[in-house]
């Protein structure tokens, strides 16, 4: 009879650590992001929105900016279903200058510092060659802030912080960018631009 209670006790104890080792494993290797901060800019849709969720399931703080209220609203909260340890919005233009700024002091100011920025936020315009108005139209000038100057911005902006945590800045670019097609010249010149600036 001792002999059977002994057996059992020790495969209980042997279920017991196994499961307990997989919980830890699993944990170790899903927390890469635990309670880092992580800002993402385009977060309303698409490839920002999926990044989104997937560090909030790796229980992040997550800085997310957009410019439709709405849609940043619902993403916030469904990170924060998903397991994010924070999960704070920005409405913002990044068109504009004091935008960017905006960010990166909010990101401070909620979470003291910065693990990770990434850059996805874009707008396209098509255009021929031809029809490029001289001057720009503000639609084009838009697109070159967004695409372009908002990236150099936020990351020298961001800079000092991602170096005390040693961060990393991410860059959602686009194939136009070494293979530019038909009516997107200005597009893919934008994209090319942001490339080789953090290539440097």
């Amino acid at each position: 009879m001792s002999f059977y209670i002994t057996w059992t006790i020790a495969l209980l104890l042997l279920v017991f650590f196994h499961t307990l080792s997989t919980i830890l494993w699993r944990k170790l290797n899903k927390k890469t992001f635990f309670s880092k901060t992580v800002i993402i800019t385009g977060a309303t849709s698409g490839i920002g929105e999926q990044l989104a969720y997937q560090y909030a399931k790796q229980n992040s703080n997550l800085l997310l900016s957009g410019r439709r209220i709405d849609r940043l609203k619902q993403v916030a909260r469904h990170c924060k279903s998903l397991g994010a340890n924070q999960s704070n919005y920005l409405i913002g233009d990044l068109s504009q200058n004091s935008d960017n700024k905006s960010l990166i002091d909010t990101a401070i100011s909620l979470y003291g510092g910065i693990d990770l920025l990434i850059l996805n936020a874009g707008v396209n315009t098509r255009h021929r060659i031809e029809d490029i108005p001289f001057p720009p139209t503000q639609e084009i000038e838009d697109m070159i802030n967004i695409n372009l100057w908002s990236c150099v911005n936020l990351t020298t902006l961001s800079l000092p912080y991602l170096r005390e945590r040693k961060g990393s800045v991410a860059l959602i670019s686009s194939d136009v960018a070494l293979e530019p097609v038909a009516k997107r010249s200005l597009y893919a010149a934008t994209k090319r631009g942001v490339q080789a600036f953090l290539k440097c």
